[in-house]
């Protein structure tokens, strides 16, 4: 009966050569994902300098808008000194005529004084107003606008600086010894993903451990392998 040939070497080596080479290709993952966390915390750290460097800026506005509620305060009080000098204008271009007009059309004449003097600053007053009313109506929206835009970036300061936090305590994670911790050490127990991190780092840990395992059983298969196959050599010779 011819004799069994022994498998080849390349054959009993494949297994162990399969499982370097996912190992291999693992770690390359992984140190990807290293440097896209080291890129992340790069990019979250300038973020956050420009926000901060932009809500300085802000905060420094209502400085400036107060500034301008003055020199409105200051309009104001120049319109009214304004309407005293119309007034008197009016009463000026119709007190020449006191003297050439009787007594009745004298009174005549000092009704109409004032409702000229009434109708005029009315109608300079409604052209204010209404100026005024769009003016405001113009500040209050960029004030509004500035106030939401203030608390966007706010909540966008403080979620770069938790997730700059969080880059940042991941990259201190104690690596511990694998026939000590059993489980992920170095993660924030309040974080609110705190769970899903952890279940995450756990199951990479659990895919590095039952690797290695696979290195070992194949390992110890294909020098199983190579000593069987030797001896069946020996026994056929």
């Amino acid at each position: 009966m011819p004799s069994t040939p022994p498998p080849a070497p390349d054959e009993a080596a494949a297994p162990t050569s399969l499982v370097l080479q996912r190992a291999s290709e693992r770690f390359q993952q992984l140190l990807g994902a290293g440097r896209v966390l080291e890129h992340s915390t790069r990019a979250i750290e300038e973020e956050a300098d420009e926000l901060v460097l932009e809500l300085e800026a802000l905060r420094e506005r209502p400085a400036r808008e107060s500034a301008l509620v003055e020199r409105r305060r200051e309009r104001v009080e120049e319109q009214r000194r304004q309407d005293v000098v119309v007034g008197a204008a009016i009463a000026e271009a119709l007190g020449g005529l006191a003297g050439r007009l009787s007594p009745e059309a004298l009174q005549e004449l000092s009704d109409v004084h004032v409702r000229v003097v009434e109708v005029c600053l009315a109608l300079i007053q409604g052209e204010r107003q209404r100026a005024l009313e769009a003016e405001v109506s113009a500040h209050d929206h960029q004030v509004e606008q500035l106030e939401r835009r203030l608390a966007k970036m706010v909540e966008a300061l403080h979620r770069a600086e938790d997730a700059l936090r969080r880059v940042r305590s991941l990259k201190h994670v104690d690596e511990g010894i694998a026939s000590v911790y059993r489980v992920v050490q170095g993660l924030d127990a309040h974080a609110e993903d705190a769970g899903r991190k952890k279940d995450l780092l756990a199951a990479i840990f659990a895919a590095n451990v039952e690797l290695r395992e696979q290195c070992a059983t194949a390992s110890a298969s294909g020098a199983a392998t190579a000593q069987s196959a030797q001896s069946t050599g020996k026994l056929a010779a």
